[in-house]
């Protein structure tokens, strides 16, 4: 009868100590929650930022490569000029060469 009486005595303190124990793994409950919130929304700007930035790299590989075809067309085409030139030229030479002879 002692030991139930000493239980008894003791029992608004394990109240206690149990309430709190409680209040803490419901405050450390939703701290994680709050957590893992921020984690997600930190995630979807990351994935954001990341989807903008492919973007325009992406943009910017199309218009250097666009710049670079342009540049390279303007040799190009002077070549094939001056070949037809050539050709021109020469058939010319073998025309005169072809009448004189």
């Amino acid at each position: 009868e002692d030991k139930v009486a000493a239980v008894e005595a003791r029992q608004p303190f394990i109240d206690v100590q149990f309430a709190e124990l409680k209040g803490g793994l419901k405050g450390l409950s939703e701290s994680v929650h709050v957590q893992s919130r921020r984690l997600d929304e930190a995630d979807t700007r990351f994935r954001r930022w990341r989807k903008l930035v492919e973007d325009e790299m992406y943009a910017k590989h199309v218009d250097m490569k666009r710049e670079l075809m342009n540049l390279a067309a303007a040799p190009i085409a002077a070549i094939r000029h001056v070949e037809r030139e050539c050709a021109t030229r020469r058939e010319l030479s073998e025309l005169a060469v072809a009448v004189r002879g």
